[in-house]
């Protein structure tokens, strides 16, 4: 009776299928036969030949060709979907209320009328005192 079991071919390294007899499509390593990769994801066997053959190395898992492509097509996607709620996010950010004098005058030594133009090209709201905005 031949028994292949599945175990790591060094540690970190990728599963595979090993059987200290042969079996089909096994080739002989010190110690025995050793079979096809076994894909970290959904355990499936890999094909040892062609593009999908074999597995490599994706963000700690070896993954065989077609889920090593599903991964970073969604590690861009889930990049994208970030850099777009971060872009919405600034995008609506609410303008600061500033106190022209408190603010401006105190930092930057201006006056009345020079605080009330940087504070406008700066797209800021000013706060109302005595019933004139500032």
């Amino acid at each position: 009776m031949n028994t292949i079991t599945i175990k790591r071919s060094w540690q970190g390294g990728p599963l595979r299928q090993f059987s200290e007899s042969p079996f089909k499509g096994s080739i002989p390593v010190v110690g025995g036969h050793a079979g096809a990769y076994i894909c970290d994801l959904y355990d499936h066997e890999t094909p040892f030949d062609g593009e999908d053959g074999g597995v490599k190395f994706h963000d700690g898992r070896w993954l065989c060709a077609p889920c090593g492509e599903r991964h970073e097509a969604d590690k861009l996607s889930a990049r994208r979907r970030k850099a777009r709620l971060f872009y919405q996010t600034a995008k609506n950010q609410p303008k600061p209320l500033v106190l022209g004098r408190l603010f401006y005058g105190n930092a930057l030594g201006l006056d009345n009328h020079a605080e009330s133009d940087l504070g406008r090209e700066a797209g800021c709201k000013f706060a109302v005192r005595n019933g004139e905005q500032k």
